[in-house]
């Protein structure tokens, strides 16, 4: 099984307020999650590179817990956002963002499972978040309670599992033929025989045969050999990235105006919000 990594990133921002008094507390949270694959068997896996669809295995559940706990001594509330990024030799192939895309960070479509292209794709990542956790229109999710000193809230993330149909690019097949009659092994479609070709991608080595002129006796053998075409690789070989950014914030009406901005999406939100900071 491979090492598993995590990298997590964890900040703290005080704001304190003329003459030294305490206003209220804000962090942010930042885990950034990479998942590695390259066995089949890794339940809990952390960077993953699905080359040519043969690393990593799709439709797999990942078990990935993340909570928040509410470790001070004055309530909290709390919301959370997505970020992941596939990429390929360091260069970045898709981003998708809560803020920038909403639903396709959670809802995921393909445009093409075939083609090769990701451009058009939701994500095709699955994300099992928390049932009591909302998105709200500015692509956050938000705690729908506060949480109280000593407590921790649901899960908002239990799992990740990709498509089983995801994109693995388009696939360019060529077929070597070795022949007891010709001396060099020749490519079967530069040489004319593209016909033989059978709808499942197999060659129809009796009609090869017939055309070559072999005879009781001869040999023939054909190896195939599939490549992913250049530009159309889908999600193969390629380093998923997942980043889940937490915003705690002080549960009063000034420090979520602060700190969230005022157009907070409340949504069904049991959220009871002092009306000015402890001071």
């Amino acid at each position: 099984m491979k090492n598993k990594k995590v990298l997590a990133v964890l900040g703290l921002a005080v704001v304190v307020a003329a003459g030294g008094t305490l206003a209220y507390f804000n962090q942010t949270h930042v885990a950034e999650n990479q998942f590695d694959t390259g066995n089949y068997d890794t339940k809990l896996v952390e960077t993953f590179n699905p080359k040519d669809g043969d690393d990593w295995k799709p439709g797999a559940e990942v078990n990935k817990d993340v909570e928040v706990e509410n470790t001070g001594d004055v309530p909290v509330v709390v919301r959370a956002k997505l970020d992941e990024t596939w990429s390929r030799d360091g260069e970045a192939v898709k981003t998708i963002t809560s803020e920038n895309d909403k639903s396709a960070i959670v809802v995921p479509w393909q445009a093409d499972a075939t083609d090769g292209l990701v451009e058009e794709d939701n994500t095709v990542v699955e994300k099992a978040i928390g049932t009591q956790w909302v998105q709200g229109t500015d692509g956050w999710f938000y705690y729908i309670d506060m949480v109280a000193p000593g407590t921790t809230t649901e899960k908002f993330l239990d799992s990740v599992t990709l498509k089983s149909d995801v994109d693995m690019g388009k696939r360019d097949r060529t077929y070597t033929v070795t022949c007891s009659k010709i001396a060099n092994p020749f490519d079967l479609e530069t040489a004319g025989y593209a016909y033989l070709i059978q709808e499942d991608g197999s060659v129809d080595l009796e009609g090869l045969s017939d055309a070559l002129g072999l005879v009781k006796g001869d040999e023939l053998k054909v190896d195939y050999e599939d490549k992913v075409v250049e530009g159309l690789e889908g999600y193969s070989d390629a380093d998923y990235t997942l980043t889940i950014t937490a915003e705690v914030v002080q549960a009063t009406d000034e420090a979520v105006d602060e700190a969230f901005g005022t157009e907070v999406p409340y949504l069904d939100l049991n959220w009871e919000l002092e009306q000015e900071a402890l001071n």
